[in-house]
């Protein structure tokens, strides 16, 4: 089974700033065809907020 990993910034996001999440999927031994791998973000916002993102991509031999 393949890993997604994410990498969050060091220090928190301030309010109306922004910065980057990076997200890797190890391929290795993955089937070839369509893969979809989801990444949850939250936030310490009040209310909580928690966001899905979803990505999607075609493995090739």
């Amino acid at each position: 089974m393949g890993c997604t990993i994410a990498e969050k910034p060091e220090k928190p996001i301030l309010p109306g700033k922004e910065d980057k999440i990076v997200a890797m999927f190890n391929t290795e031994s993955q089937a070839v065809g369509t893969q979809i791998k989801q990444v949850h973000v939250s936030a310490n916002t009040k209310p909580s907020t928690e966001h899905t993102l979803t990505f999607k991509g075609e493995l090739y031999e």
